[in-house]
Parts: structure tokens; sequence; C-alpha cells
């Protein structure tokens, strides 16, 4: 009880928040990861099938850590992105079990994880609002029109700026969160299989 109450002494004092801290850890990982799936052509089959597949892997590494932060820190449902990735590569004509599969980083602060995952459907809420392969044929796209994103990332921010995010090994959240960026770098490298 003590060490929460001086965390969040700290944090209350001046110093970032765990949010802040996890924005400035994981930076350039960040811009590396957006600048690898920016050059995706969403309009095209094959650079969506591209992105469809880099997601897929990546969630597969990491919707154990993901799911169990949400459902038991947070006390929400989490939406089953790695099923709808599923659904929408097969509308797409690919077969996400036979992408291929990369190791998930060790879950020693899995609200690193949550961050990067629940930061990434911030991304996709701008990204549906552009022209993409699945809206142009009339297909369900259901990663890409999900809309639960802006939510569970409020529902994450709260935790973070509360108790609980005060009390948090930032160290430890920061690594997670930058295996979570290594995770879906190498997703995406992986993922010219499906395109």
């Amino acid at each position: 009880m003590a060490a929460t109450s001086t965390a969040t002494a700290a944090t209350h004092s001046g110093g970032p928040g765990l949010l802040a801290s996890l924005r400035a850890a994981t930076a350039d990982a960040h811009e590396r990861l957006d600048g690898q799936f920016s050059t995706l052509p969403l309009t095209d089959a094959a650079g969506y099938r591209r992105f469809l597949a880099g997601h897929a892997i990546g969630w597969a590494a990491l919707w154990p850590q993901f799911r169990d932060f949400i459902e038991q820190e947070l006390g929400l449902t989490a939406p089953d992105y790695p099923a709808m990735l599923a659904a929408d590569l097969a509308e797409a004509g690919a077969d996400a079990a036979a992408l291929p599969v990369v190791a998930p980083p060790a879950a020693e602060c899995p609200a690193g994880v949550a961050y990067v995952l629940a930061g990434s459907r911030m991304g996709i809420a701008m990204l549906r609002r552009q022209p993409h392969w699945a809206a142009a044929h009339g297909r369900a796209g259901r990663y890409m029109a999900d809309g639960s994103g802006p939510g569970l990332f409020r529902a994450l921010k709260d935790w973070m700026d509360g108790p609980d995010g005060a009390a948090a090994d930032r160290a430890a959240a920061a690594r997670a969160a930058r295996g979570a960026f290594a995770v879906f770098s190498n997703a995406f490298a992986l993922s010219d299989s499906a395109g």
C-alpha cells in the first residue's frame, strides 16, 4: 500500500503518468511501425490482405496478454480481434491459420502490451474513414469497422491515471510495450506471404 501511495504522489507531483511515460519510451518504435504499415495500399486487394495478415500475426502473439488485461484489470470484454481478422482474411482470399507464428514477449507487465494494442485500435478508427478494399467490394471489413477502440483506450487511460497505473513498474511496462511493437514489426515483415 505504501508503494502505491508513493507512486501516486510522484505521479501527481508533476512527474509523467504511465501513459505519458509509455508514449515517450516507445515513440521511435511507434513511428517505425507506422512507417512500415503506411506503405501498404489498402484499396488494393494484395495490400489490404497484407495489412490484415500483419495485424493477424501480431494479434495472435499478443492476444492472450491483451485479453487477460482488458478483462481482469479493466473489467471489460475484449473484442475478439483475432476472429475478426480471420474472417476478414477469408473474405479477402487468405487463410489466417496458414500465417507464420511470432513468439510473444515475456508477460512481465501486460499494461504495456495493452497500451500498444488499444492504441492501435485508435489508429484503425482513423484508417477506417479512408477508402479500403473491403468497403469498396461490399465486404464486412470487421476489423476496420469495429468501433470499440476509443472506449477501450479511454478505459485504459483511466486505469493508467489511477492508483493501479501509478503503482505499475514503468520500466517493465515500457519493455512490454517495446516488445509488442517488435512483434508487430516482425509480423509486418512476415505478412508478405499473404499479399
